[in-house]
């Protein structure tokens, strides 16, 4: 499929002014005013901000996530699981505006939260069969409620922890900015996980 230039501009664009401003600062005006384009030009390809930010979801963010959570059958080890959840802290930095600004963007769009849960869903699911599949191996000690809750409560605080930084949306994987932040964040998950792991 071709790609439309201008189309991904305004996305790029987008998420880098919502990053740095937070997106309830930031207007449709604002955003084809950093791309010297007309509003116009902008309202051919969305239709408003809701818009801009459901597709960020859907073309930009969905297909991340998915990528992440193909990697958990490869998850053998503590050290494995620290590389895959630092992929989602680092996914979680990259759009942080989506993640620090939620609850108000939920507000303006319901389709947007049942998008968001339908992904957030699936992730919690994944690391909890991770889990799982580490009990039947005799790695850790869960039980299936353990590991459910484990899991909900790991990916829930990492999510938080991503949002409250507030240098997350400027830094990238391989920074050691990052880095600082993402092994703070493990930490505490880690230490959760510890009493289970073998």
């Amino acid at each position: 499929m071709k790609i439309n230039r201008t189309r991904e501009r305004i996305l790029d664009k987008s998420i880098e002014l919502f990053n740095r401003k937070q997106a309830s600062n930031v207007s449709t005006v604002q955003i084809s005013t950093a791309l010297e384009i007309s509003p116009g030009n902008l309202y051919y390809y969305y239709t408003n901000k809701e818009e801009v930010i459901r597709c960020t979801w859907k073309e930009r963010m969905v297909p991340e996530i998915t990528e992440i959570l193909e990697t958990a059958e490869e998850i053998n080890d503590k050290k494995d699981l620290e590389q895959y959840l630092k992929k989602f802290l680092a996914h979680y930095a990259k759009f942080r505006f989506f993640y620090t600004e939620r609850t108000t963007m939920f507000y303006n769009d319901d389709e947007m939260e049942d998008l968001y849960v339908e992904t957030a869903v699936q992730e919690k699911e994944t690391l909890e069969a991770v889990f799982n599949r580490w009990a039947g191996e005799g790695k850790a000690d869960f039980s299936k409620e353990d590991a459910k809750l484990l899991a909900d409560s790991s990916m829930i605080l990492l999510e938080a922890l991503a949002a409250d930084n507030k240098n997350a949306g400027e830094v990238e994987e391989g920074d050691k900015e990052f880095q600082a932040y993402a092994d703070k964040a493990l930490s505490y998950v880690m230490a959760a996980l510890g009493a289970h792991l073998k």
